[in-house]
């Protein structure tokens, strides 16, 4: 049963890495597999034992996750042996995503574990269960290390309780059992909305149809044709999200460039998602552009000092301080 449990978890994390979803703040679902060691936490003389986990997280909060994940490990000591199968839904807090080389994280949760005793100790008393389900508490922290923009190296450890007394076993004293445990792995995805490539379609002259505008973004084909270079058969020319008439009527903007002031940033994402001015690199005018404060630092690109500690966050990244603390 316990074993179901893990396999289906692991296809679900995949699914998720194959075919990245996005979540409406920009984050995008993204998982990963740890393994490592499990410390059994009984009454009875424990040792260590193995520790496989597969998860997969998607975004809540600008520092919040959500984890759903599935687990395997030996739960071991002097004369008995147990395997717990688990399966854990976690809320994952990340504060300090704006540093660059390593990005602690806490988590905590519920879920539930199967058990099976597959050896029982010498102390074994007869009130137990040598398998059954029941519920489970983790908590814990770690930390990320940034490898590139789609894979991080991780570490976790922490402790989870359990509500039963008779994972080894035996049921000698009052007392719910639990085990420790440290991880290591690699976590796979997107965890910034990833932007259309910048590879841009090459117009090409077209007869003008019977129609002045047959793409129907509010130009003319001939204006297209003759004046701006765009393409009569296509509204979004550069596919930036914005129509050529936005771009060249209302935003001013270069309908044939995907970022017309080159700070990181498409267009669409300037005027509609932060807000940015599309023809200035850097807003607020604090030496970070524009596409460094979103996607690198996750400071405000509105504020020239985004934690109001009265340096600005160009001036904190460069004397290598958290510009959001």
């Amino acid at each position: 049963m316990g074993f179901r449990i893990f396999i289906i978890c692991l296809a679900i994390s995949s699914a998720y890495l194959s075919t990245p979803i996005h979540a409406q703040n920009s984050e995008v679902w993204h998982g990963g597999m740890r393994v490592g060691q499990l410390f059994s936490d009984t009454e009875l003389q424990d040792h260590p034992g193995i520790n496989a986990y597969a998860f997969v997280r998607g975004g809540i909060k600008r520092y919040i996750l959500f984890e759903m994940g599935a687990g395997y490990g030996q739960y071991e000591g002097v004369g008995y042996s147990t395997d717990v199968w688990l399966g854990e839904l976690k809320a994952v807090f990340q504060p300090w995503r704006g540093l660059r080389h390593v990005q602690p994280l806490f988590y905590f949760g519920t879920g539930l574990v199967w058990h099976n005793n597959k050896l029982s100790p010498p102390q074994a008393t007869s009130n137990t269960k040598k398998t059954g389900w029941t519920p489970i508490i983790p908590g814990g922290f770690g930390f990320q290390i940034p490898i590139t923009n789609t894979i991080r190296i991780e570490l976790l450890t922490g402790y989870t309780y359990t509500y039963r007394d008779d994972l080894e076993g035996t049921i000698l004293r009052k007392g719910n059992d639990g085990f420790f445990h440290w991880t290591v792995g690699v976590t796979f995805g997107y965890y910034i909305k990833p932007r259309p490539s910048k590879s841009k379609p090459k117009p090409h002259p077209i007869p003008v149809s019977e129609s002045p505008d047959g793409d129907k973004d509010g130009l003319t084909d001939l204006d297209e044709l003759t004046i701006y270079r765009t393409n009569p058969d296509q509204r979004d020319t550069d596919m930036d999200g914005l129509t050529d008439y936005e771009e060249l009527r209302q935003y001013f903007t270069n309908p044939n460039v995907l970022d017309s002031d080159a700070d990181g940033l498409i267009d669409s994402e300037e005027v509609r998602a932060y807000k940015t001015n599309p023809h200035i690199a850097d807003t607020d005018g604090d030496g970070l552009t524009d596409g460094q404060e979103v996607i690198t630092y996750q400071t405000d690109p509105l504020k020239a000092d985004t934690d109001g500690d009265g340096m600005s966050d160009g001036d904190e990244v460069a004397k290598g301080r958290d510009p959001l603390e």
